[in-house]
């Protein structure tokens, strides 16, 4: 692995809008760059273990932010309920949700816990990127069920608001494949933690 300045000669980024507004990804052209050696990070062709190294910060850290975030979401729309109304069906659903955020942010807070104390993760954090990915797209579903014909209208909400709301429905559309897919997750786990004898390919 290399660390390479974005400002570099030669380094030419082209960001890429997503269908919810923003542009986190990019596509990025090296051409004729040239990097000293001293930026090599890690061991010479050992960059996938730094990689994975790096990947359960993403997965736990980024993790437990989101899921605070969604807690918030959360708590903003059981006040809308509460005005607003609900059937039984859709409290029974929240309350199923709601569980599984918790749940989620409880093992998120765990391995922060971890990765502050020093403590290499490993495989574990594929389980916080399956349940982190999850409720981020359940919570954004039952945000579009219960207040569709609120936000359709725009009525307590300005423009703002309800854009914002749009894009995070569609930003959380990528949340089981950015990072490593929900199945990349399941196959990380079978092979690491549990021991499961591989898929034939």
């Amino acid at each position: 692995m290399i660390m390479v300045d974005a400002d570099a000669p030669g380094v030419t980024i082209r960001p890429i809008a997503l269908a919810s507004g923003r542009r986190e990804l990019a596509e990025v052209f090296f051409d004729d760059v040239r990097v000293d050696g001293e930026r090599v990070v890690g061991d010479v062709g050992g960059g996938w273990a730094v990689a994975m190294h790096l990947m359960q910060y993403e997965r736990g850290m980024y993790g437990y932010a989101v899921l605070n975030k969604v807690l918030t979401e959360l708590g903003r729309l059981r006040e809308h309920m509460v005005t607003a109304g609900a059937t039984d069906a859709q409290r029974r659903r929240f309350a199923r949700v709601y569980v599984d955020v918790a749940a989620a942010q409880a093992r998120t807070a765990t391995t922060v816990r971890r990765l502050a104390a020093g403590e290499a993760v490993g495989a574990d954090s594929s389980i916080d990127k399956l349940l982190f990915g999850r409720a981020e797209k359940e919570v954004n579903d039952l945000i579009l069920e219960i207040e569709r014909e609120h936000l359709i209208a725009g009525t307590g909400r300005g423009g703002a608001e309800l854009d914002t709301a749009r894009a995070e429905w569609w930003y959380s559309r990528a949340a089981t494949v950015m990072g490593g897919t929900a199945e990349v997750q399941r196959g990380i786990i079978a092979d690491h933690l549990l021991g499961l004898p591989k898929e034939k390919r």
